[in-house]
């Protein structure tokens, strides 16, 4: 069997554990812009 990447979360982290999120979140209401960030956080 071939090995496959793997895609999805590791195991569990402990509790309080921040990481920041690898992408732009950009939150839409009604076709406009309502907010928009580049430096989340995984809580």
């Amino acid at each position: 069997m071939a090995s496959e990447s793997v895609l999805h979360p590791s195991l569990i982290v402990p509790i309080g554990h921040v990481e920041p999120v690898p992408r732009r979140i950009r939150g839409m209401i009604g076709g406009r812009v309502a907010f928009e960030t580049r430096r989340a956080l995984y809580v």
